[in-house]
């Protein structure tokens, strides 16, 4: 079961997150989010952010990327991503408190999509929402709540595994993910993003070539 924060907590994230959101522009975190292909539209709709200078309490997160997860208009919870490889030994940190078997994106479960899309990271996700395909994140096989597959039943679920560039543990996560998925939703189905991920994949082939290699045509659309 997920937890639901207090309303003090989630007053407090709602705070944070908007002034993270303050601190993005000519920020190191916008050059990355821009590098990376997030329009500044993408990144104003998903209330990215950078941590350039916290409150004390939050000083562990400074010169990270805060990707806030929204529930309705409330933030129950922030990532804080590194931009700049693994310097503590975490690529990211989660907000006191995150429950961390929450969906990135739910809020494109309220729509009536009947083709849905799951990444692992919440810049695929991010990067697939920019080119309007409809798509959540789940951030890792140890993240997936059997729960959650009642939000996805009666639409048709593609869940775009991570090859990561790399074989092995990373590849292996992705199907990892991905299998626990199918075998919990009736109508499911996988792509391994093979040697790479979505994000990467756009950055390189382009829009075009992305949807594409997922299967999202005319046809396809909700």
């Amino acid at each position: 079961m997920t937890v639901v924060p207090q309303s003090s907590t989630k007053k407090l994230l709602g705070e944070l997150t908007r002034e993270y959101e303050a601190s993005l522009p000519s920020s190191p975190g916008e050059r990355y989010l821009l590098e990376r292909g997030i329009t500044k539209e993408a990144q104003s709709y998903f209330h990215l952010g950078f941590v350039a200078n916290p409150r004390p309490e939050e000083r562990m997160y400074r010169g990270r990327l805060s990707i806030p997860y929204i529930v309705g208009s409330s933030v129950v919870g922030i990532k804080y991503r590194t931009l700049e490889g693994e310097p503590d030994g975490f690529k990211y940190i989660s907000s006191t408190g995150f429950a961390a078997r929450r969906i990135f994106n739910p809020n494109i479960l309220r729509k009536l999509h009947t083709k849905i899309y799951v990444c692992e990271g919440e810049i695929d996700a991010i990067t697939l929402a920019q080119l309007g395909v409809p798509a959540i994140a789940i951030p890792g096989a140890e993240n997936w709540n059997p729960v959650a597959a009642r939000a996805l039943r009666n639409r048709r679920v593609v869940v775009l595994a991570d090859g990561d560039g790399k074989p092995g543990k990373g590849a292996a996560a992705g199907r990892r993910l991905a299998d626990q998925i199918l075998t919990a939703v009736d109508d499911a189905g996988k792509i391994v993003m093979e040697g790479t991920d979505v994000n990467e994949y756009f950055n390189t082939h382009g829009a075009e070539k992305l949807l594409e290699y997922i299967g999202w045509s005319e046809s396809g659309r909700s």
